[in-house]
Parts: C-alpha cells; sequence; structure tokens
C-alpha cells in the first residue's frame, strides 16, 4: 500500500480530549482577517488563493448570502452572473490558482456550480473587470461547497457531493482548457467491485507534488473521517483509509511541499482538531488527532491553504462570524 496510517495514539474528535502539544509549526495566536482595514465577518468558510498577482481571498456574506472577494485584503467586491443577476450561495465558496489563472467558483441556492477565471500575470485582479462573469458549470450539481486541487502542468481537479444523495464526483478541467470532463462517480478500484464512495459533507482534495498522488478527505455517512488516494493518471480510487475521528462538518486536508500533510475537522462541540500525516518513505504515519492549541471554536468547517512547507488555518468565528486565520502546521 502507497499509505500507511498508523494511529495507536489517535483521539476521537467527538472525545473532547484535551491536546498536550501544538502541531510543529503551529502559532499560538490568530490574527483577523480583513478587506479595507476592516474586519471580514462570514456566515460560512473563508477560501483563499496566492499567486504572481496576489493573494485572493472569496467568502459568503455576513448580512447576505452574496459571493464575496477581496485581493491583497482590499476593499470586497462581487461580480454578476452571466444573466446579471448576483451571485448567491447557502454556502461557502472556493478559490483557486491553478496553471496560471485564478478560479472561483460558488454553489447556488438552486444547486448549480457557477466558476469564473481572472488571469494570474502579476497584476492583481482587484476588481470585477478583470474577472469572467459567473459561469454555469453544465451537467453537474451540489447542495454544498466544492473543492479544488490544482496539478501543475496538467490540470485541476475538482471534487464534490451529489445534489441528489450522499456519493461523491470529480470532474477534470484539463490545462489550457474551459471544457470541464464530464463528472465520474468516486469509486474504488477493481479489486474492491467499483465500491460506491459516499460522504455525509462535502468532500476536499489536496495534490501531493512529492508522490504525484491526489488525496481526498472526507466523513463517511456515519461521520467517521476516511483518506482516500488517486495516482495522477489513473481514474479508480484506493481504498480509503480510517482517520480514526468523527466530523461534524467536511474534514479538509491539505499537502505541503515537503509531502507532509494535514488534516483538520470541527468535532460536534464545534472544536477544532488536526491530524498530521507524516512522510515515511512512500508510506505515510498518522500521528493523531490534536486540538487546535487555543482551544478555539467554530459553526461551520475551517479551510487550510499552503505556502511551501507551511498550512495556514482560516476559521470562523462561533458567535460574529468574524474571520481569523493563524499558521496551524510546519511541514519541513
Amino acid at each position: 500500500m502507497i499509505i500507511a496510517l498508523i494511529a495507536a495514539f489517535a483521539m476521537t474528535l467527538a472525545a473532547g480530549t484535551e491536546a498536550f502539544a501544538n502541531e510543529p509549526g503551529e502559532s499560538n495566536s490568530w490574527a483577523g482577517e480583513t478587506q479595507n482595514r476592516s474586519p471580514i465577518q462570514s456566515r460560512d468558510t473563508m477560501a483563499e488563493a496566492n499567486g504572481y498577482s496576489g493573494l485572493v481571498q472569496i467568502w459568503r456574506g455576513w448580512d447576505n448570502n452574496i459571493v464575496w472577494l477581496s485581493v491583497n485584503h482590499l476593499r470586497a467586491f462581487s461580480f454578476s452572473n452571466a444573466d446579471g443577476s448576483a451571485p448567491l450561495t447557502g454556502v461557502a465558496p472556493r478559490v483557486i490558482n491553478s496553471n496560471g489563472w485564478y478560479y472561483a467558483f460558488y454553489t447556488s441556492t438552486s444547486g448549480r456550480i457557477y466558476w469564473s477565471r481572472a488571469q494570474d500575470n502579476g497584476t492583481a485582479p482587484s476588481t470585477g473587470i478583470a474577472w469572467s462573469n459567473w459561469q454555469v458549470l453544465a451537467g453537474q450539481t451540489t447542495h454544498q461547497s466544492v473543492s479544488l486541487a490544482s496539478v501543475p502542468y496538467v490540470g485541476m481537479m475538482m471534487v464534490y457531493r451529489g445534489a441528489s444523495d450522499q456519493r461523491m464526483w470529480s470532474s477534470w478541467l484539463p490545462i489550457n482548457s474551459v471544457n470541464w470532463n464530464n463528472a465520474r462517480q468516486l469509486e474504488a478500484q477493481e479489486d474492491y467491485d467499483g465500491l460506491s464512495y459516499q460522504s455525509i459533507w462535502a468532500p476536499t482534495v489536496t495534490y501531493n507534488e512529492v508522490n504525484n498522488y491526489l488525496y481526498v478527505a472526507y466523513a463517511e455517512p456515519n461521520g467517521e473521517v476516511q483518506l482516500l488516494r488517486q495516482p495522477i493518471g489513473h481514474s479508480d480510487w484506493f481504498y480509503a483509509d480510517s482517520l480514526d475521528g468523527d466530523a461534524d462538518a467536511s474534514p479538509v486536508v491539505a499537502a505541503t511541499s515537503t509531502g507532509n500533510m494535514l488534516v483538520a475537522a470541527r468535532a460536534a462541540d464545534n472544536s477544532i482538531w488536526m491530524n498530521r500525516l507524516e512522510r515515511n518513505g512512500i508510506a505515510f504515519h498518522s500521528t493523531g488527532w490534536q486540538q487546535e492549541s487555543q482551544h478555539w471554536h467554530s459553526l461551520v468547517a475551517p479551510f487550510l491553504s499552503v505556502a511551501g512547507a507551511v498550512a495556514i488555518m482560516l476559521l470562523t468565528g462561533e458567535n460574529d462570524g468574524a474571520v481569523w486565520w493563524k499558521q496551524a502546521y510546519n511541514g519541513s
């Protein structure tokens, strides 16, 4: 097996056990996210992506369901759908930088997936002028957030939970293309009789550049956190590995430039937990679940972004919707 998840010391997320140590490189303090020098508030999870043109952040409005963006913490902006209507969502939007472009996504209140893009040419796409109008991704629907992973010089993977049931789906956008491949159900390789994977929450995906694999974190219908893997160029997914913990919102996975990975999840009591997966040759060692060092809570899932070997966590406040960030892990 490519991955060996050893969880002898793992803690169940819902158990509420005290953590005794920070993750490597984890900060002991949080900083507030801002746009135009004002605090950002959101009803859901903020996402962000870095590129040559700077940092693009995206979120669902606090006092409305409008999709907002900000570049380099400047004034927030929004732009319309192709038909002139406002971009409205009931879940967290997403943004990614992939192969020379920023891509933004949101799920409409009717379950349709919309996307837009702006070229990452070193000039900050600070207004809607640089972004294409929101366009519907035909034939693919969900009532939850999508998740994206960029594979340099190859393309981009999107995963999501289907609109009609708990099955998970993926779609591929080849590099230098605006035409998405048809959605494919996340199924196990033939050795496991085409097992269909199902998730109670939206799955998340990351690309590990060290071993050239895609990884999907998801929660089974009973809430147990699982990790799937797929080598680039293959269509089937290897059998899921349990991370021995339960999540009450979408678990999120992020691979650092060293190949080490971090999984984060929210428990039933709104506490935030992390499980680092340290690379050991071709295998990974799960170090078990540790509670976020400051014991913060949130009503929604956390978000992880990566800058080299470092994983950054974004967290929405439990009471007022204020968005915060901190360094969660250094995978060096």
